[in-house]
């Protein structure tokens, strides 16, 4: 099972009170159970486990009426060995009862739990930035260099077009095949076995800043969302992409099963940590290995796609290096503009421009 998966609007075959009655013996097993023997027949067993997986509210029901034995001694030292089983790879050693506790553990990952990951996995969560940064260097070199060697891929960069979107006059209908194009190229240009398909939306609300956009999917969903007006850039929708079709290669790798990297994605899909998890913070999110690369090698598409505009457009690096110096001051928030430029264009034009000065003495 995984900490992550939900099965859209699942409703179960057993009649209510017979589940609700399995349920009530299967949270006696998890208190007092002995090995695998939950006392269920196989059919019954399976039905409480399908229904714990695909319901939400059944975890926090188990959650909350187990609470008493998570918090003394014997149920928190039970708990932790069957964790630290998963996270050590030792699954031909668990029982059901532990599968189960380890389940539960991963979708409620607290301060106490957040440390034993650390402690056992710090290849996970706590992996060092040069490391990681090292790792994915090669395959952000891989996914932008062109195929015929030397230089940028120009299909990558040229898929969104410096006028493909009209940031003050937002058109769903517009936008939705350009960026429908430019997941289809990256996903080719990444390897990914299938294409996920692309749902395109215009928020109503306020502007804001996307974090990880398909958090809370369910895991095998094969469907991206790129919100735009969540982005103020051409560059920002391509990081967002870029970001959300690495977590789709990572599962492909991870169902593979092959290699290190699959079982960590698996130990890490397993034990997610959520971006609004106030119990450990956004950082704790920010640093687990998914999250991490993903973040990192949607982040440097980003840089090379500004880098890209000013290759392009060269008489434009003053200007917008002024205009750094006016957000600077405080004097302009590129927040409150339609003009498809957002922050992090005005830092490359500055850093272009000093280190043009610099070399010009």
């Amino acid at each position: 099972m995984r900490s992550g998966e939900t099965i859209g609007n699942y409703e179960s075959d057993e009649g209510d009170e017979k589940l609700e009655a399995l349920h009530e013996r299967y949270l006696v097993y998890m208190k007092e159970g002995i090995g695998d023997e939950s006392g269920l027949s196989d059919e019954d067993e399976e039905s409480v486990l399908v229904d714990l997986v695909c319901n939400s509210a059944r975890v926090e029901e188990y959650w909350r009426k187990l609470s008493d034995f998570r918090q003394s001694p014997e149920g928190d030292a039970f708990i932790e060995e069957s964790v630290v089983k998963a996270l050590r790879e030792q699954k031909s050693e668990t029982t059901t009862r532990e599968d189960v506790w380890t389940y539960l553990v991963g979708r409620n990952i607290d301060k106490r739990w957040f440390d034993v990951l650390v402690r056992e996995r710090p290849d996970i969560y706590a992996e060092d930035f040069e490391v990681m940064r090292k790792r994915m260097t090669s395959v952000g070199i891989d996914l932008m260099k062109s195929p015929e060697g030397g230089g940028l891929d120009r299909e990558l960069f040229d898929a969104l077009p410096d006028d493909s979107i009209d940031f003050a006059n937002l058109n769903e209908a517009e936008i939705t095949p350009v960026i429908t194009h430019f997941v289809e190229v990256v996903a080719r240009k990444m390897g990914l076995e299938e294409c996920p398909s692309c749902e395109v939306t215009i928020s109503k609300d306020e502007r804001t800043i996307d974090v990880c956009s398909n958090e809370g999917k369910a895991y095998n969903d094969r469907t991206i969302k790129v919100d735009v007006n969540s982005h103020l850039s051409l560059a920002a929708i391509a990081e967002t992409v870029v970001h959300e079709l690495w977590h789709q290669r990572q599962k492909e790798i991870e169902l593979r099963g092959e290699g290190v990297m699959a079982r960590k994605y698996k130990i890490n899909h397993d034990f997610y940590i959520g971006s609004k998890n106030k119990e450990v913070g956004y950082d704790a999110y920010r640093a687990q290995l998914l999250e991490r690369e993903a973040w990192y090698i949607g982040e440097q598409f980003g840089l090379m796609f500004r880098d890209d505009y000013f290759d392009r457009h060269p008489e434009k690096i003053d200007e917008m290096a002024k205009v750094y110096d006016e957000i600077y001051d405080g004097r302009y928030n590129p927040m409150d503009a339609t003009d498809g430029f957002d922050l992090k264009y005005y830092v490359v034009a500055k850093r272009i421009q000093s280190k043009r000065q610099k070399n010009n003495g």
